[in-house]
């Protein structure tokens, strides 16, 4: 076939397309009619407009998001080599959840992250919320532990804002959340950077780092 011709087979339910482009395009569908349009651009050897199949049109028009999303995904997916099918299948629904709630946070939030970033934030705020418990070898039973209570942790100032400049304060989350006293809305000039948590010095510091419910 020379480039720009194109053959329809169909059998009444599904429509299989063969275009010749750079190289061969395949189709089969079960929603186009069997049928070229315009493109919207000239050729540039006769100046007449430009005719593709429907059905290539309309994959042009709808597949870019996806190449998208397949390409930012590429570069930190989940997948692991696995000769269960359903498997494999999980960890791309996997994968695209994560890319999706990564849409919805950038389009709500005026924070501004790396898609690796946000991927190590979730993991670390999924742990800390849904933590289990490690396998024992014998001797003690392990303790249900946040990653907030293991490590080394260390106090450091909250990265100065644009707005604030040196003085930028953020909500200590122990006194926002605790429930062991009267909760206040304080600010704090200090934060765990490995938590990347404002907290304040004393006794905030400690209580979030040694207490399982602060």
């Amino acid at each position: 076939m020379k480039r720009g011709e194109v053959t329809f087979r169909e059998n009444g339910t599904q429509l299989a397309v063969k275009w010749q482009d750079k190289r061969d395009v395949n189709f089969l569908t079960t929603v186009h009619p069997s049928s070229m349009a315009q493109s919207g651009r000239l050729d540039h050897f006769t100046g007449e407009p430009k005719v593709k199949p429907a059905c290539v049109l309309d994959y042009n028009k709808k597949m870019g998001a996806v190449d998208r999303a397949d390409m930012i995904t590429s570069f930190v997916d989940c997948a692991r080599k696995s000769t269960k099918w359903y498997k494999k299948l999980f960890f791309h629904l996997l994968d695209t959840a994560v890319l999706n709630a990564y849409t919805v946070h950038r389009k709500l939030s005026e924070e501004r992250m790396p898609y690796k970033d946000f991927r190590l934030k979730l993991v670390k705020e999924l742990i800390q919320e849904h933590p289990l418990p490690r396998r024992s070898t014998g001797g003690r039973p392990c303790i249900n532990t946040p990653l907030r209570l293991t490590g080394r942790h260390f106090p450091s100032f909250v990265p100065p804002t644009e707005a604030q400049g040196q003085s930028t304060r953020r909500h200590c989350r122990v006194c926002l959340y605790t429930t062991r006293r009267k909760r206040e809305r304080k600010l704090s000039r200090y934060m765990c950077s490995s938590c990347d948590t404002a907290l304040c010095p004393a006794p905030c510091f400690e209580e979030f780092h040694t207490l399982k419910n602060y």
